[in-house]
């Protein structure tokens, strides 16, 4: 089961971090009170699930073969690099929100603030295609 699970619920951090550009940026359009307070509760549920796919993440990779060729390794270890950045950008978004008050990031940091969430969106994009070569490519993890 626990080899298993950075599979079961990687997908829920990944539709979070888009869900939350999309209520964020819904917000600087319409600016209605409740898509800000969505895109936070969306952006707190992103990081802590981002934390969560990653541990899971790490206790799977225990469970691989010692044997597996070295490309399969570098793979791996850039799949990982790019989901520890991704989640630290997103986290860094976090911090930006929460620190900005009850009103949310204005001016400089209003564009911080999107430049993170956006730069998180790429950074994830590029870990879930490399999390899929592992899989789909060379069979990685698949019992």
């Amino acid at each position: 089961m626990l080899r298993t699970l950075h599979p079961m619920i990687v997908h829920f951090p990944i539709a979070l971090f888009f869900t939350t550009a999309l209520f964020e940026v819904l917000y600087l359009i319409y600016r209605k009170e409740w898509l800000r307070n969505a895109g936070l509760v969306l952006l707190t549920l992103a990081v802590a699930s981002g934390v969560a796919a990653g541990i899971a993440g790490w206790i799977s990779e225990h469970y691989l073969p010692a044997n597996l060729p070295a490309r399969d390794w570098a793979l791996i270890n850039t799949h990982k690099n790019f989901a520890e950045l991704s989640v630290f950008t997103y986290g860094l978004a976090w911090l930006l929100r929460i620190l900005s008050g009850k009103h949310g990031p204005h001016g400089i940091m209003a564009f911080v603030y999107v430049i993170l969430l956006l730069l998180g969106l790429a950074l994830i994009s590029y870990t879930g295609f490399l999390g899929g070569g592992l899989v789909y490519g060379h069979g990685i993890g698949v019992p």
